[in-house]
Protein backbone atom coordinates (compact mmCIF):
# COMPACT_ATOMS: atom_id res chain seq x y z
CA UNK A 1 0.00 0.00 0.00
CA UNK A 2 1.06 3.41 -0.73
CA UNK A 3 -0.66 6.39 0.39
CA UNK A 4 -0.70 7.99 -3.26
CA UNK A 5 -3.31 4.76 -3.73
CA UNK A 6 -5.66 6.28 -1.26
CA UNK A 7 -8.86 7.07 -2.42
CA UNK A 8 -8.85 5.63 -5.79
CA UNK A 9 -11.38 3.12 -6.96
CA UNK A 10 -9.95 0.26 -5.31
CA UNK A 11 -9.58 2.21 -2.26
CA UNK A 12 -13.14 2.47 -2.42
CA UNK A 13 -14.37 -0.95 -2.83
CA UNK A 14 -11.77 -1.82 -0.26
CA UNK A 15 -12.56 -0.12 2.77
CA UNK A 16 -16.53 -0.88 1.75
CA UNK A 17 -15.57 -4.52 2.08
CA UNK A 18 -13.97 -4.07 5.61
CA UNK A 19 -16.55 -1.53 7.05
CA UNK A 20 -19.12 -4.32 5.65
CA UNK A 21 -17.20 -6.83 8.25
CA UNK A 22 -16.51 -4.16 10.95
CA UNK A 23 -20.92 -3.94 10.77
CA UNK A 24 -21.05 -7.33 12.04
CA UNK A 25 -18.86 -6.35 15.02
CA UNK A 26 -15.91 -8.02 13.87
CA UNK A 27 -12.74 -6.32 14.74
CA UNK A 28 -10.71 -5.72 12.53
CA UNK A 29 -6.72 -5.65 12.40
CA UNK A 30 -5.32 -3.66 9.18
CA UNK A 31 -1.88 -4.64 8.18
CA UNK A 32 -0.88 -1.64 5.29
CA UNK A 33 2.05 -3.25 4.38
CA UNK A 34 2.88 0.77 3.47
CA UNK A 35 5.51 1.74 0.70
CA UNK A 36 6.75 4.47 -0.15
CA UNK A 37 5.16 6.59 -2.63
CA UNK A 38 6.61 6.07 -5.83
CA UNK A 39 5.16 9.41 -8.36
CA UNK A 40 3.79 6.80 -10.48
CA UNK A 41 0.55 6.51 -11.77
CA UNK A 42 -0.65 4.08 -9.41
CA UNK A 43 -3.64 5.56 -7.76
CA UNK A 44 -5.18 7.48 -10.53
CA UNK A 45 -8.11 5.77 -11.04
CA UNK A 46 -10.24 8.88 -9.19
CA UNK A 47 -13.04 9.64 -11.63
CA UNK A 48 -15.23 7.92 -9.76
CA UNK A 49 -15.66 10.89 -7.20
CA UNK A 50 -16.86 12.86 -9.92
CA UNK A 51 -19.79 10.58 -10.28
CA UNK A 52 -21.76 10.60 -6.98
CA UNK A 53 -24.71 9.99 -8.09
CA UNK A 54 -23.20 6.83 -10.12
CA UNK A 55 -21.52 5.58 -7.28
CA UNK A 56 -21.65 7.37 -3.89
CA UNK A 57 -24.72 5.20 -2.84
CA UNK A 58 -22.71 1.98 -2.28
CA UNK A 59 -21.43 3.47 0.61
CA UNK A 60 -22.16 7.39 1.09
CA UNK A 61 -20.44 8.12 4.22
CA UNK A 62 -17.03 6.70 3.16
CA UNK A 63 -17.56 8.13 -0.82
CA UNK A 64 -17.23 11.75 0.81
CA UNK A 65 -14.37 10.75 3.42
CA UNK A 66 -12.45 9.56 -0.06
CA UNK A 67 -13.64 12.81 -1.77
CA UNK A 68 -12.40 14.89 0.62
CA UNK A 69 -8.95 13.41 1.19
CA UNK A 70 -8.72 13.03 -2.44
CA UNK A 71 -9.74 16.95 -3.37
CA UNK A 72 -8.30 18.38 -0.70
CA UNK A 73 -4.75 16.56 -1.11
CA UNK A 74 -4.93 14.58 1.78
CA UNK A 75 -4.48 11.22 0.74
CA UNK A 76 -2.33 9.39 3.32
CA UNK A 77 -3.92 6.12 5.11
CA UNK A 78 -3.61 7.90 8.82
CA UNK A 79 -7.05 10.08 7.96
CA UNK A 80 -8.48 6.69 7.48
CA UNK A 81 -7.16 5.47 10.39
CA UNK A 82 -8.68 8.28 12.51
CA UNK A 83 -11.69 8.60 10.84
CA UNK A 84 -13.41 5.63 13.03
CA UNK A 85 -15.19 4.72 9.76
CA UNK A 86 -13.76 1.30 10.16
CA UNK A 87 -15.49 0.69 14.11
CA UNK A 88 -12.56 -0.45 16.68
CA UNK A 89 -10.48 -1.08 14.30
CA UNK A 90 -6.16 -1.87 14.83
CA UNK A 91 -3.83 -0.64 12.21
CA UNK A 92 -0.03 -0.97 11.64
CA UNK A 93 1.46 1.30 9.58
CA UNK A 94 4.91 0.74 9.92
CA UNK A 95 7.36 0.70 6.10
CA UNK A 96 7.88 -2.65 5.20
CA UNK A 97 11.28 -3.21 5.61
CA UNK A 98 13.96 -4.28 2.95
CA UNK A 99 16.03 -6.96 4.91
CA UNK A 100 15.21 -10.62 5.68
CA UNK A 101 16.11 -9.92 9.68
CA UNK A 102 14.65 -6.41 9.80
CA UNK A 103 11.25 -7.89 7.96
CA UNK A 104 11.14 -10.70 10.55
CA UNK A 105 11.23 -8.42 13.48
CA UNK A 106 8.43 -6.05 11.97
CA UNK A 107 6.11 -9.45 11.49
CA UNK A 108 6.52 -9.75 14.86
CA UNK A 109 5.25 -6.16 15.89
CA UNK A 110 2.67 -6.61 13.82
CA UNK A 111 1.66 -9.40 15.18
CA UNK A 112 1.83 -8.04 18.35
CA UNK A 113 -0.41 -4.47 17.47
CA UNK A 114 -3.20 -5.87 15.52
CA UNK A 115 -3.21 -9.30 18.43
CA UNK A 116 -6.90 -8.31 19.50
CA UNK A 117 -8.51 -8.89 15.70
CA UNK A 118 -10.63 -11.33 14.70
CA UNK A 119 -9.83 -10.54 11.17
CA UNK A 120 -6.09 -8.96 9.74
CA UNK A 121 -6.42 -7.57 6.39
CA UNK A 122 -3.41 -7.62 4.50
CA UNK A 123 -2.64 -4.68 1.68
CA UNK A 124 0.28 -5.56 -0.30
CA UNK A 125 0.84 -3.48 -3.16
CA UNK A 126 1.12 -6.43 -5.03
CA UNK A 127 -0.64 -9.30 -3.06
CA UNK A 128 0.79 -13.02 -2.20
CA UNK A 129 4.59 -13.59 -3.29
CA UNK A 130 5.94 -14.82 -6.12
CA UNK A 131 8.37 -17.23 -7.36
CA UNK A 132 11.13 -14.77 -8.77
CA UNK A 133 11.19 -12.68 -5.42
CA UNK A 134 12.19 -13.69 -2.60
CA UNK A 135 12.11 -12.39 0.92
CA UNK A 136 15.26 -9.40 1.11
CA UNK A 137 15.32 -9.50 -2.48
CA UNK A 138 14.23 -6.42 -5.00
CA UNK A 139 10.96 -5.53 -4.97
CA UNK A 140 9.72 -8.15 -1.54
CA UNK A 141 8.47 -5.17 0.15
CA UNK A 142 5.68 -4.90 -2.50
CA UNK A 143 4.79 -8.73 -1.57
CA UNK A 144 2.78 -10.87 1.33
CA UNK A 145 4.80 -14.14 2.02
CA UNK A 146 3.19 -17.06 3.29
CA UNK A 147 4.48 -17.61 6.10
CA UNK A 148 3.56 -14.33 7.52
CA UNK A 149 -0.07 -15.22 6.83
CA UNK A 150 0.43 -18.87 8.48
CA UNK A 151 1.69 -16.34 11.53
CA UNK A 152 -1.31 -14.74 11.65
CA UNK A 153 -4.07 -17.81 11.06
CA UNK A 154 -1.93 -19.58 14.07
CA UNK A 155 -2.86 -16.91 16.24
CA UNK A 156 -6.45 -17.60 15.83
CA UNK A 157 -7.21 -14.51 13.55
CA UNK A 158 -8.77 -14.67 10.15
CA UNK A 159 -6.96 -13.09 6.96
CA UNK A 160 -7.93 -10.79 4.47
CA UNK A 161 -5.82 -10.29 1.50
CA UNK A 162 -5.18 -7.89 -1.46
CA UNK A 163 -4.70 -9.27 -4.53
CA UNK A 164 -3.63 -7.69 -8.28
CA UNK A 165 -4.34 -10.10 -10.77
CA UNK A 166 -1.51 -11.21 -13.24
CA UNK A 167 -1.60 -11.08 -16.98
CA UNK A 168 -3.57 -14.57 -17.06
CA UNK A 169 -7.05 -16.11 -17.12
CA UNK A 170 -8.80 -14.50 -13.83
CA UNK A 171 -10.98 -17.62 -13.05
CA UNK A 172 -8.42 -20.36 -13.00
CA UNK A 173 -5.77 -17.59 -11.23
CA UNK A 174 -8.67 -17.12 -8.68
CA UNK A 175 -8.39 -20.91 -7.96
CA UNK A 176 -5.10 -21.53 -7.87
CA UNK A 177 -4.59 -18.85 -5.11
CA UNK A 178 -7.39 -19.92 -3.04
CA UNK A 179 -5.93 -23.13 -3.15
CA UNK A 180 -2.90 -21.73 -2.15
CA UNK A 181 -4.32 -19.54 0.65
CA UNK A 182 -6.31 -23.66 2.06
CA UNK A 183 -2.70 -24.68 2.54
CA UNK A 184 -1.89 -21.49 4.26
CA UNK A 185 -4.63 -21.77 6.33
CA UNK A 186 -5.48 -25.49 7.78
CA UNK A 187 -9.39 -26.13 8.38
CA UNK A 188 -10.26 -22.50 7.44
CA UNK A 189 -13.07 -21.61 4.80
CA UNK A 190 -11.39 -20.03 2.16
CA UNK A 191 -13.45 -17.41 -0.73
CA UNK A 192 -13.14 -15.08 -2.83
CA UNK A 193 -14.47 -11.47 -3.21
CA UNK A 194 -13.79 -10.60 -7.44
CA UNK A 195 -13.49 -6.80 -8.54
CA UNK A 196 -12.49 -5.16 -12.03
CA UNK A 197 -8.48 -5.32 -11.06
CA UNK A 198 -8.03 -6.76 -7.79
CA UNK A 199 -9.64 -10.12 -5.74
CA UNK A 200 -9.39 -10.45 -2.30
CA UNK A 201 -8.55 -13.45 -0.70
CA UNK A 202 -10.57 -14.52 2.21
CA UNK A 203 -9.75 -17.38 4.82
CA UNK A 204 -12.32 -17.43 7.61
CA UNK A 205 -11.60 -19.55 11.28
CA UNK A 206 -14.63 -21.18 12.23
CA UNK A 207 -15.10 -18.56 15.15
CA UNK A 208 -15.22 -15.82 12.57
CA UNK A 209 -17.76 -17.85 10.54
CA UNK A 210 -21.49 -16.35 11.33
CA UNK A 211 -19.61 -12.92 11.03
CA UNK A 212 -17.98 -13.10 7.61
CA UNK A 213 -21.44 -14.77 6.40
CA UNK A 214 -23.19 -11.85 7.63
CA UNK A 215 -20.65 -9.43 5.96
CA UNK A 216 -20.91 -11.49 2.30
CA UNK A 217 -24.28 -10.85 2.73
CA UNK A 218 -24.05 -6.88 3.27
CA UNK A 219 -21.42 -7.16 0.70
CA UNK A 220 -23.63 -8.72 -2.02
CA UNK A 221 -26.42 -6.42 -1.38
CA UNK A 222 -24.11 -3.33 -1.55
CA UNK A 223 -21.35 -3.66 -3.81
CA UNK A 224 -22.55 -5.44 -6.67
CA UNK A 225 -21.48 -4.93 -9.39
CA UNK A 226 -17.93 -3.38 -8.32
CA UNK A 227 -17.61 -6.54 -6.34
CA UNK A 228 -18.91 -10.39 -7.26
CA UNK A 229 -18.98 -12.93 -4.43
CA UNK A 230 -19.72 -16.72 -3.95
CA UNK A 231 -23.08 -17.65 -2.64
CA UNK A 232 -23.54 -19.03 0.59
CA UNK A 233 -23.03 -22.62 -1.43
CA UNK A 234 -19.76 -22.17 -2.96
CA UNK A 235 -18.55 -20.91 0.58
CA UNK A 236 -19.22 -24.15 2.05
CA UNK A 237 -17.78 -25.71 -0.92
CA UNK A 238 -14.33 -23.80 -1.01
CA UNK A 239 -14.12 -25.16 2.77
CA UNK A 240 -16.17 -28.80 2.55
CA UNK A 241 -14.63 -31.38 4.92
CA UNK A 242 -11.65 -30.24 7.74
CA UNK A 243 -8.63 -31.23 5.17
CA UNK A 244 -7.33 -29.84 2.07
CA UNK A 245 -9.75 -29.07 -0.78
CA UNK A 246 -8.49 -30.08 -4.34
CA UNK A 247 -7.72 -27.79 -7.47
CA UNK A 248 -10.71 -28.79 -9.32
CA UNK A 249 -13.26 -28.38 -6.70
CA UNK A 250 -12.53 -24.43 -6.11
CA UNK A 251 -12.04 -24.17 -9.65
CA UNK A 252 -15.53 -25.71 -10.44
CA UNK A 253 -17.15 -24.28 -8.01
CA UNK A 254 -15.48 -20.62 -8.85
CA UNK A 255 -16.75 -21.30 -12.46
CA UNK A 256 -20.20 -21.11 -11.50
CA UNK A 257 -22.56 -18.27 -11.79
CA UNK A 258 -21.48 -16.05 -8.98
CA UNK A 259 -24.64 -14.53 -6.50
CA UNK A 260 -26.64 -12.20 -8.39
CA UNK A 261 -28.57 -9.44 -7.01
CA UNK A 262 -29.00 -7.65 -10.54
CA UNK A 263 -33.37 -7.41 -9.49
CA UNK A 264 -32.16 -4.93 -6.35
CA UNK A 265 -32.53 -1.41 -7.05
CA UNK A 266 -28.60 -0.86 -5.87
CA UNK A 267 -27.82 -2.94 -8.61
CA UNK A 268 -30.27 -1.56 -11.57
CA UNK A 269 -28.47 2.03 -10.94
CA UNK A 270 -24.79 1.02 -10.35
CA UNK A 271 -22.67 1.52 -13.44
CA UNK A 272 -20.37 -1.46 -14.68
CA UNK A 273 -16.66 -2.19 -13.31
CA UNK A 274 -13.73 0.17 -14.32
CA UNK A 275 -11.43 -0.93 -17.40
CA UNK A 276 -8.72 -3.35 -15.96
CA UNK A 277 -5.99 -3.04 -17.30
CA UNK A 278 -4.75 -7.08 -16.18
CA UNK A 279 -1.15 -5.99 -14.52
CA UNK A 280 0.15 -6.07 -11.07
CA UNK A 281 2.06 -3.19 -9.79
CA UNK A 282 5.88 -3.49 -10.52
Amino acid sequence: MKNQYVGDINDYVKYGILRCFAETGCCLGVWWMLTPSDGRQDGSKTAYLMQRDRYSHHDPALYSLLQRLVHGDRRDVSHIASSGLLGQASFFDELVPAGIASRRAWVERGLKQLAGADLVFFDPDNGLSVKSVSKGSSNAEKFLFDDEVSAAWSEGQSALVFQHYPREKRDSYIARQLERLQYLTPGGRVSALRGANVVYLLAVQDAHLVKSRRAMAMIAVRWMPLCEIGTENHLVTFAAGPGPISKSTISGAWSLRRLSVAASPATETSPTDPPSNGSQKT
